[in-house]
């Protein structure tokens, strides 16, 4: 639920989207195919993630659109407007590429399927608040939040004599973590090889950390658990 007047303008149809944030804010594309399932809208981010998709259809209403003006600027989200919760995507990337060497070459550390995570959009994140914060729990942080080990230890009061020795375990210069959830779990790509290799490290135990099968299909299966409501500690698939 969104608390009244969090946002000036609360958008179902491209015809209620204020014209500045149409290109500067969103990009023309979501904005004219508001009104549409999440699928209708990203249908690139459906193909590679349907059971996520199908549960944010079947567990929360139709995406709308939401501004609003600071100063000289605009600030803008879509939301699935929950009655206890909201699920935000950040389309904080309206004017970057979605397609190309660029875009393939900043997200190549990325399991393919993963890319569409930030190719029309920023990720999501799922909150009580009527905004979303930079930073969030339980699902993929967006590309500028990754952290790396020294980041990962302050905010998340992990050992850093274990995260060297895991690091050097991995062997990689330039691990990142992309997720971290409310029991400790992370999800952590090399970007320095960029092997597409996801390693899954277990309520902050790098001694326990592994490589996961199959992590195109294995981080679907979790958003879909998430999103339809079920606790991140409750998924016991990562290694099966």
């Amino acid at each position: 639920m969104l608390e009244s007047g969090a946002w000036e303008h609360i958008c179902q149809s491209p015809a209620e989207v204020p014209p500045a944030c149409v290109g500067r804010v969103v990009k023309p594309r979501i904005a004219s195919a508001l009104g549409s399932s999440v699928g209708g809208i990203f249908p690139e981010f459906a193909a590679a993630f349907p059971l996520t998709t199908g549960a944010m259809e079947g567990h929360w209403p139709k995406p709308v659109l939401v501004f609003k003006q600071v100063m000289t600027d605009w600030l803008g989200k879509l939301v699935l407007e929950g009655t206890a919760l909201n699920l935000f995507f950040d389309i904080g990337n309206a004017l970057s590429d979605t397609d190309g060497p660029e875009f393939e070459r900043s997200h190549a550390m990325l399991p393919n399927r993963w890319k569409e995570l930030y190719r029309w959009f920023w990720s999501f994140g799922i909150t009580r608040e009527s905004y979303l914060g930079l930073q969030w729990k339980n699902t993929p942080l967006t590309y500028g939040s990754r952290l790396d080990l020294k980041e990962y230890v302050k905010y998340f009061d992990g050992e850093i004599k274990k995260a060297i020795e895991f690091e050097k375990h991995v062997g990689s210069a330039l691990l990142r973590c992309w997720m971290v959830t409310d029991t400790g779990d992370s999800l952590w790509l090399d970007e320095f090889r960029c092997d597409k290799k996801v390693y899954f490290i277990p309520k902050g135990k790098y001694e326990q950390a592994m490589a996961l099968p199959d992590p195109e299909d294995k981080l679907d299966s979790y958003l879909a658990h998430v999103v339809s409501g079920g606790a991140p500690g409750d998924f016991n698939l990562w290694l099966s």
